[in-house]
């Protein structure tokens, strides 16, 4: 035999160079066979091949926590994957670091168990059934509907929360055809950004173990039809700015210690009878008879015990030529009238001049109390921030809301909404910068000196760059 030369040895290759990694042996005989001549079975080559995998099923845009591992990677000798000619996939992988199950529809839609135990499910359409009893129970779960959802509940529906119970919505319609009952053990705060109103058909009561305050900027009506009653254990205050009108065809006003005053006005009535101690006045009309038992001080006109007195006690005789000259003298006899000269009663109260009123409605503890709610509107304008925002929004809204408000030229120009987002930390205070961060200085490009160079050909892509020259 004779020598052959430069024939490489593949026992010699492989102490040279290595064996590497051997993925097959022999020869692919059918189209649908796969590289390591395992499959298809002998006589089996029209049922599913196996290819290499590493598919993944369609998410439909969900949004999946980037911790999540889908193990989508594959490697021949340990990734096992059964496709059909139409294309559904059942994927084994055993590949390090993307050990998964799949089962996937030509469609993208299927099961993923992945790396780490996580199953994702997708479907355009899904329908779980229990003709008994079902039971999901979740550590930590997010659960999003970008459509409609409806809860039907034949029985009673029982929802039990150990923390925190929050409702966020657009617009929230409650019927409830029958008793409904609210228990809370801490406060109760409710905020309507709008008008709020109430409509009973039957009675109601409100009870508060504690102090309750009612406070309304604006017009306020208290309409009953029927009797009201308000009782008060200690003082009773009412004041008004301007005025208060008590009408009645019916009015009773009683109190051990009674002030009525007032600078000017009427009191009094053309049935009234008045029952008092003192009167202080500096005049008085009585257009029919008046009766007092004692007066003092001066008197203008006649008294009838003054008038009988007078004719009883001077000497009488008649006026004038026709008086006899026989005429004797005679004293008239004296009636004696009572006198009582007890002293008369004259305690007085503070007058009620215009000055002692004008400090007794404004500086006294019995004034008229001041009212101003919600000065300025501030309390208002914290919950409809539509005024805070220059129209921009009437609510709060988060950073994501805010960036997009910010793509909208308008809004970036506008002080009022800019401010309030830069005061509530959801807008950076470089956002209105043009220049990037760490760069010093920023020179106008009509001033850069551009040279360059037209270039034949189809030359490599270094040799096509333009040099720039500050």
């Amino acid at each position: 035999m004779g020598k052959t030369n430069n024939v490489e040895s593949v026992v010699n290759r492989e102490v040279v160079q290595g064996s590497g990694a051997v993925h097959s042996q022999g020869f692919v005989k059918h189209p649908f066979s796969d590289n390591t001549g395992t499959y298809p079975k002998v006589g089996k080559e029209e049922k599913p091949v196996t290819t290499q995998g590493g598919l993944l099923i369609n998410t439909y845009g969900a949004d999946v926590p980037v911790d999540t591992a889908q193990g989508n990677a594959a490697n021949n000798t340990t990734c096992y994957t059964h496709t059909t000619p139409a294309g559904h996939t059942v994927e084994y992988n055993d590949t390090p670091g993307s050990e998964r199950i799949m089962i996937r529809h030509k469609n993208g839609d299927g099961i993923n168990i992945g790396p780490d135990g996580s199953i994702i499910i997708s479907s355009k359409r899904r329908i779980d059934k229990a003709n008994e009893d079902y039971f999901l129970e979740v550590k930590n779960g997010n659960l999003k509907f970008e459509g409609n959802l409806t809860i039907d509940v034949t029985g009673d529906f029982n929802v039990n929360v150990g923390g925190e119970y929050n409702v966020n919505s657009t617009k929230k319609t409650e019927v409830v055809n029958g008793p409904y009952k609210r228990t809370i053990t801490g406060d109760d705060i409710k905020t309507v950004d709008g008008n709020q109103t109430n409509l009973v058909t039957g009675g109601g009561a409100h009870q508060y173990l504690e102090g309750l305050s009612t406070v309304v900027k604006g017009d306020s009506r208290y309409i009953v039809e029927g009797a009201h009653t308000q009782a008060v254990s200690k003082v009773l205050t009412m004041t008004a700015e301007q005025e208060v009108v008590l009408t009645s065809p019916e009015a009773n006003i009683a109190a051990s210690n009674l002030s009525v005053f007032g600078d000017t006005g009427t009191i009094g009535g053309e049935n009234i009878i008045a029952y008092v101690k003192n009167i202080y006045g500096v005049s008085g009309d009585f257009s029919a008879r008046f009766k007092a038992p004692v007066f003092e001080g001066d008197l203008d006109g006649n008294a009838l015990t003054s008038t009988t007195a007078g004719t009883s006690l001077h000497q009488s005789y008649p006026d004038g030529s026709a008086a006899p000259s026989t005429y004797t003298p005679s004293v008239g006899n004296d009636p004696e009238y009572p006198v009582d000269d007890t002293e008369i009663d004259d305690t007085a109260t503070a007058k009620p001049t215009s000055t002692l009123l004008t400090d007794y409605i404004t500086k006294s503890d019995k004034g008229v109390l001041i009212v101003k709610v919600d000065p300025d509107d501030i309390q208002k304008n914290n919950i409809d921030l539509s005024k805070k925002t220059s129209g921009v929004t009437n609510k709060n809204i988060d950073i994501t809301q805010v960036r997009r408000k910010m793509r909208d030229p308008a809004h970036r120009d506008n002080v009022e909404f800019t401010t309030l987002m830069l005061s509530e930390g959801k807008l950076s205070p470089d956002y209105a910068n043009t220049s990037p961060p760490n760069v010093e200085t920023v020179q106008d490009t009509e001033t850069l000196i551009i040279q360059g160079s037209s270039v034949l050909g189809n030359p490599s892509p270094h040799l096509t760059s333009k040099r720039i020259i500050r």
